[in-house]
């Protein structure tokens, strides 16, 4: 007599996803686009991955600012919270969260530059020169 094994059922929860963000040179995003959805399932939980390679323009001393509530606090769409980028690996760097809350938020990112002997170069979704940009 043989035994039959069968793979346990899958749970009721959708699995864990990570949205990759693959940066521009500058730290903008691809194609110019100026907003980014995030499909999720009701009750999925989900982060978001901001990847830049390193040698890259906006990969110096990098640091991802958003509006997002990086620390639980309630959401305030003018306070913006600073979270580094790591190292992931030899060739990127990754800045990461999971998103707890849907909803329209805004992120930009600061760098510092080797050309000018200016402070932090600062680059958005939206503008270069906007430290606010509408995602």
């Amino acid at each position: 007599m043989s035994t039959r094994y069968s793979t346990p059922d899958q749970p009721d929860i959708p699995p864990f996803m990570v949205w990759n963000l693959d940066l521009n040179e500058d730290g903008t995003t691809p194609h110019d686009k100026s907003f980014i959805r995030i499909p999720s399932a009701p009750n999925q939980s989900c982060a978001i991955r901001f990847r830049i390679l390193i040698g890259s323009t906006a990969s110096i001393d990098a640091t991802l600012h958003t509006n997002y509530p990086l620390d639980g606090s309630d959401y305030q769409r003018t306070k913006f919270h600073a979270k580094r980028f790591n190292f992931n690996n030899q060739t990127e760097q990754i800045c990461e969260f999971r998103i707890e809350q849907p909803g329209p938020y805004q992120y930009y990112l600061s760098y510092k530059s080797i050309d000018d002997d200016d402070d932090d170069k600062c680059d958005a979704i939206a503008s270069a020169n906007d430290r606010n940009p509408t995602v």
